[in-house]
């Protein structure tokens, strides 16, 4: 079985706590088995270096997507856009619904739903991917390090403000690729992360067919509800997002 390796960056592989976390984080992600999530297959150590083993997708992530379309000076096709998005709630509708042996829900929120963890496969399926690592991956990132560039333009408001995060977070990050997808152009974009936030917390989202022309109004209303920056706003799942991109 062909697979894809992932291995710590060395400066990470020093920071005990972050490795503590990983580790707890790969344990869950190992529990997670659905069609539209990125399996993690095993978690090893060699030489004192950690790596995951996952599910290989062949294909493009999102992110490089969106790159070729502006390449070509073309968006995704609205129809095709839907169908993304759709995959991938359904992806995280099973996570944040997923319950331990004893019946307890394990509350599971990605933290970092972006293009670039959403891959599509030649074959057309849609993953998410790094879903287990997600905590490891937001200490890392308020690190000496930093966070990465361009991860704070799908970020929920409440996951900006620093508050408690429910699987509805996830849905805006959804809600923010979907309007870009749709539109060509990146919904919260900014030369900085507080430039980015500023517009995040308080800035006007408008509606995608200002964007794109032509779009029909049940689009924009799905796409807006998704966005809604009350999470008592958005759909109430993800299951009732996919329906009704469906």
């Amino acid at each position: 079985k062909i697979v894809a390796l992932k291995r710590v960056l060395p400066h990470l592989g020093r920071d005990e706590e972050f490795l503590t976390l990983f580790r707890q984080e790969a344990s869950l992600g190992a529990r997670l088995a659905h069609a539209n999530v990125v399996q993690l297959l095993d978690v090893g150590e060699v030489a004192g270096e950690l790596f995951l083993a996952l599910e290989f997708v062949n294909g493009r992530n999102l992110r490089q997507v969106i790159r070729r379309c502006a390449e070509r000076r073309t968006v995704v096709p609205i129809a095709l856009a839907l169908y993304i998005i759709m995959e991938a709630a359904k992806g995280l509708a099973y996570a944040h619904a997923l319950r331990d042996a004893k019946g307890q829900a394990l509350g599971i929120v990605h933290r970092d739903v972006s293009p670039a963890n959403l891959l599509v496969s030649f074959e057309g399926e849609v993953k998410v991917a790094d879903f287990g690592i997600a905590r490891a991956v937001a200490y890392a990132s308020t690190t000496s390090v930093g966070l990465v560039r361009g991860k704070a333009s799908y970020m929920s408001p409440e996951q900006a403000r620093g508050l408690a995060l429910d699987g509805r977070s996830d849905q805006f990050a959804l809600g923010s690729i979907l309007w870009e997808l749709l539109t060509g152009r990146r919904l919260f974009a900014g030369d900085a992360e507080t430039e980015i936030v500023g517009k995040l917390i308080g800035g006007v989202i408008p509606i995608p067919s200002q964007s794109a022309p032509g779009l029909p109004d049940a689009v924009d209303d799905v796409v807006m509800k998704a966005l809604d920056r009350d999470p008592d706003g958005r759909y109430q799942d993800a299951v009732a997002f996919f329906r009704a991109l469906a």
